[in-house]
């Protein structure tokens, strides 16, 4: 089966993905990007555990969706 895991580069997600690869599952890592401060960081973590684990790493990039869906709404009706 393949599985994809939400990689944060913490170690809940980390061992999620490594024991799902063990029990023989297709593990894909994936994370998104929302435009934040200090985003760089978490990414490169996760993308190590990716690279360690042997498993492909996806990064989706969600800036514009954030600030329009959360930010803006937030702005608007605060």
């Amino acid at each position: 089966m393949k599985v994809a895991v939400g990689l944060s580069g913490g170690v809940d997600s980390s061992v999620a993905a490594l024991l799902l690869r063990r029990a023989g599952h297709e593990v894909v890592g994936v994370t998104m990007t929302l435009g934040r401060a200090g985003e760089a960081e978490s990414l490169a973590e996760a993308r190590a555990v990716a690279d360690r684990l042997g498993i492909p790493f996806h990064v989706f990039d969600f800036a514009s969706e954030w600030k329009r869906c959360v930010c803006d709404y937030v702005r608007t009706t605060y």
